[in-house]
């Protein structure tokens, strides 16, 4: 490993920054409707089914949504249904319950930030079902 400009010199890695002392937080805006599934894999509009789905992109381990430190709310949903018509047998389609484009999320970790490969991930593909649809895209 001695490569400078005095022989004999070694070259030490330098050490990795040390992580954050207190929680970090970032703030998810859904741009479109997004469809999430429960813990039953049953479509759902609730926003901690979209907290877990937003966990387990991002590779973290303990996700959740608080309010910050000046009181601001953690979470501001509404909620979309989505009901269509099959013509050809003249019955409904499965009504899909969604969570509405502009609903908001402060989620907040401990420790390492997400990689950010998951995070360009999770801004180019979406998140949740159905989305080559136009369904769960974020920022």
């Amino acid at each position: 490993m001695p490569s400078s400009d005095h022989p004999g010199e070694r070259l030490h890695p330098s050490p990795s920054p040390p992580l954050p002392d207190g929680p970090q937080s970032v703030v998810v805006l859904l741009h479109s409707d997004t469809l999430v599934r429960d813990s039953r894999l049953r479509l759902s509009a609730d926003p901690d089914d979209l907290r877990r789905e937003l966990q387990s992109r991002l590779d973290l381990p303990a996700l959740t949504a608080a309010p910050d430190p000046a009181g601001e709310v953690a979470v501001a949903t509404r909620t979309h249904r989505h009901d269509g018509w099959h013509s050809p047998s003249g019955l409904p389609r499965p009504s899909l319950p969604a969570l509405a484009a502009g609903t908001v999320l402060r989620l907040t970790w401990h420790g390492q930030p997400p990689h950010p490969a998951a995070v360009h991930a999770l801004h180019t593909e979406g998140v949740g079902d159905r989305r080559a649809e136009g369904f769960g895209r974020v920022r």
